[in-house]
Parts: structure tokens; sequence; C-alpha cells
């Protein structure tokens, strides 16, 4: 009779802790279904949902650990679709840090998809991140990012253009330089990067076109000189560029070196108006050579624009031309 009383009050028990036991484990189910719908809408809400049934399914035990592990994957999963959302958004710092906590995700429950996904993501968000902070004045925050990519070596050449744009905006014209020659190296040797080439080419250009203006308004013609001869190396096609040697020469008096710079400008340009300028600058040539007649032939071809009052005052003042 004892022993009978004695089972029976242990299956009494053993009964309510099942049924206790049940229903948290029904819990921990129900718990994982809401987090699961609210990840289709919310995945910061999910996020805090996945993590509540792993905490629930870690009291519950080993009977909980199927439940448990999905909600791990599932919880690390949500993480990483709060930064997709970011980078949807184009919020790209705010992107990179939500990375950041998927990444922590993903390595303490080793969820290897999400690793994955975070090893592909982050370099274009660093990258993104960098011209992020840049637009915003943020400019050491932005060279940070740009050298991260730098260093994984995925989009060099982009990475360290932008890093150059950045250091000139902080005033640094050689480390700039220096960056985006570098910028040109690796972009030459990928096949992905190879039309970052030209972008370099037409920044250094514009880079050493724009301190040659600056020279050549200055009255500082040897400097001048070398500035536009710079910027040949990157662009031997600009015009422009020859039209500005073609004047720094004439006000050096090298007129054998104008007429030459001239007549290789006029060479690139098919409008007629765009030659007007050549025309002009080949008059002064001339006419520093005591070629009058053939000063006055170049003068008079120009008809319209910045250059027509000048040659007017050559043709009529100058030269007296008939």
């Amino acid at each position: 009779m004892k022993n009978f009383k004695f089972f029976a009050a242990t299956a009494a028990l053993l009964a309510c802790f099942a049924g206790a036991y049940g229903q948290t484990l029904e819990e921990v189910i129900a718990s994982y279904k809401k987090a699961a719908d609210l990840n289709k809408s919310n995945p910061a809400e999910a996020a805090k949902a996945f993590e509540a049934t792993i905490n629930m399914a870690s009291k519950v035990g080993s009977t909980a650990d199927e439940q448990r592990k999905q909600a791990q994957d599932a919880y690390a999963t949500a993480c990483l679709n709060i930064a997709k959302k970011s980078i949807q958004a184009k919020k790209y710092t705010q992107a990179y840090t939500e990375l950041a906590s998927a990444s922590e995700a993903a390595s303490k429950y080793n969820v290897a998809d999400v690793k994955t996904s975070i090893a592909s993501l982050l370099p274009n968000v660093e990258l993104y991140a960098g011209v992020e902070c840049y637009q915003g004045k943020k400019y050491d925050e932005a060279i940070t990012y740009f050298d991260k990519v730098v260093e994984r070596n995925k989009m060099p050449a982009q990475a360290l253009y932008y890093k150059g744009l950045t250091l000139e905006k902080k005033g640094d014209d050689a480390g700039m330089i220096a960056a985006i020659q570098q910028a040109k190296t690796k972009a030459q040797s990928s096949s992905s990067e190879s039309k970052w080439v030209a972008n370099c080419d037409k920044k250094l250009c514009s880079y050493y076109m724009s301190k040659g203006v600056t020279a050549k308004q200055g009255g500082k013609l040897s400097n001048a000189l070398q500035m536009f001869q710079s910027a040949l190396q990157y662009d031997a096609s600009n015009s422009d560029l020859y039209l500005q040697l073609a004047s720094v020469y004439n006000a050096s008096e090298k007129w054998g070196d104008a007429l030459n710079m001239a007549n290789k400008g006029m060479a690139l340009v098919e409008a007629e108006d765009g030659k007007y300028g050549f025309y002009y600058e080949t008059g002064l040539a001339l006419a520093g050579q005591g070629k009058a007649a053939e000063a006055c032939a170049s003068f008079k071809k120009v008809k319209s624009g910045n250059y027509l009052e000048s040659a007017k005052y050559q043709i009529e003042q100058v030269l007296k031309c008939e």
C-alpha cells in the first residue's frame, strides 16, 4: 500500500512537470513563429523576438535545442537583414555598424551562410560609407573606410581614387597625386576596374591644368608651363591644353614652340569656331617672327567669340593690316 502511494505520487509529480514543460516548449515554438512573421516586415523587431526565443529555449533545456538553433540562425539572419535594409536606403555608415552586429551574431552562433553574405557585402559597404563620409566632409573617417577597402584588395582602384579626392579636400595635394597614381596602377592591372584608368587620367589632367591656369594668371610662366606639360601626360588629346601651352610660349616669346602647340591643338578641333583661339595664338607667334602678312591672315580668321576683340586690336592697332 505504501509502495502504491509512492509510485502514484511520483507519477502525479512527473505528469505535472511534463505538463509545465510541454507548455513552455509550446511557448518557445509560438515565440519563434511570432518572430518569423515579424521578420517579413520588421527585421529589427524580429531580431529582438528571436533573441527572446533563444533565451526562452535555453531555459527549457535540451528538449528545445532544435528550436534554439533555429532561433539562433534566424537571429543572425535578421541582423543581416537589418543591414541590408540600410544598404537599400543608401545609409552605408549605418549599414557598416549593423553588419558588425550581424557578424558578431554569426560568429557567436556559427551561422556560416550569414558570415559568407557579410564578407561579400563589406567591401561595397565600406567603399560607399567612405563616399558618404566624404560627401559629409568627414574626411578622416572617409579615409579610414577607403583604407579598409584597399586592405581587402577589393575595388582598390576606386577606393584609392576617392581617397585621393578626400586628401585633396584636406589640402594634401601631394597625397592626392600619389593616391590617384596608385589607383591608376591598380586599375591597369585589373580587368574589373580598368575603366578607372580614364577617371584617374582625367582627374590628374584637370588638377595640373587648373594649377597651370592659376600660375599663368599670376604671371608665373615657368610654373604654368610645367603644370600644362604635366597635364598633357594624362590627356594628350586635350585641345585646350595645347591652346594654353601656345599662349604661355607666346608670352615667353618662344614663337616656334607656340606655333607648334597651336598647330597640334588645331588638328584636334573639327568645328571652325573652336579654332578661333588657335588662329589668334598663331597670329601672335607669326607676328613675333616678323611674318606680318601671315599674322594678319591668321587674325582675320577669328570671326567671333572671346578672341575677336583681341584679334581686331592686332589687325587695326598693332599690325595695321590691309
